[in-house]
């Protein structure tokens, strides 16, 4: 009810983040799968950038209009060898893609809040043990790291729906990390360590979070260090 309210005031960022997450509920109840859960991630997400477009479409001419100047005062005088039409188009698909990315994340962070407070009340430490053992499937993988690789090969339109796609490979990864800082038992501090590094190294990080998630799952990580600390006792 409020996303439908917010929806009719102009934002209907709730409203699409809202519909994402029960039907990520219902996935989970279902399946009890993290992977799982990023497919249908995937899926709701695709359609989630034509009801961006549709449902913001009074309110996306100013936000790119905004993002343009943005973006001239960042980019000097090169910028302005580009035609203003094919400057539009590409700003409008990256913030599309952005404001989709923005609401399938949070949709995903409040079902990993909802599923933590639900396993504190019946199955304490089973949210650990499902969110850290997050893998995805080398075809899945392996899929999605290439719609990301060579989505600009396909035109401007196509860069709408690469944010989106690359969701359930950071999260993959992120889920490694955690693992592997658990299993080392480093203090809770340095958990935060990646999202830090993140902010400061976006286009350093991020690559590197999408080929580790593609790598861990072909190789398994997790069962190699299992097998180390094995061989080590």
């Amino acid at each position: 009810m409020p996303g439908l309210v917010l929806a009719w005031q102009g934002d209907a960022s709730s409203l699409v983040g809202g519909v994402v997450l029960l039907v990520l509920i219902e996935a989970l109840r279902a399946s009890a799968r993290w992977d799982r859960v990023l497919q249908v991630l995937v899926g709701l997400g695709l359609l989630a950038t034509l009801a961006i477009e549709l449902l913001f479409s009074a309110q996306l001419p100013l936000i790119i209009d905004l993002a343009g100047e943005t973006l001239r005062a960042m980019a000097g005088d090169w910028l302005d060898q580009v035609p203003d039409e094919t400057l539009t188009r590409a700003i409008t698909q990256l913030v599309v893609g952005s404001l989709t990315m923005v609401s399938v994340t949070w949709a995903l962070m409040a079902l990993l809040v909802a599923r933590w407070y639900q396993s504190r009340i019946w199955n304490p430490g089973g949210f650990a043990q499902e969110v850290l053992a997050l893998r995805l499937s080398p075809v899945f993988a392996s899929l999605l790291a290439a719609a990301v690789a060579f989505g600009g090969m396909l035109g401007i339109d196509a860069g709408r729906y690469v944010p989106v796609l690359a969701v359930p490979l950071i999260a993959a990864s992120l889920s490694l990390i955690h693992a592997f800082l658990a299993r080392w038992k480093v203090p809770a501090g340095v958990h935060a360590m990646p999202y830090v590094l993140s902010l400061v190294l976006l286009s350093v990080v991020v690559p590197m979070l999408l080929v580790l998630a593609v790598a861990d799952s072909y190789f398994n990580f997790r069962k190699l260090q299992a097998h180390s600390t094995h061989e080590d006792s």
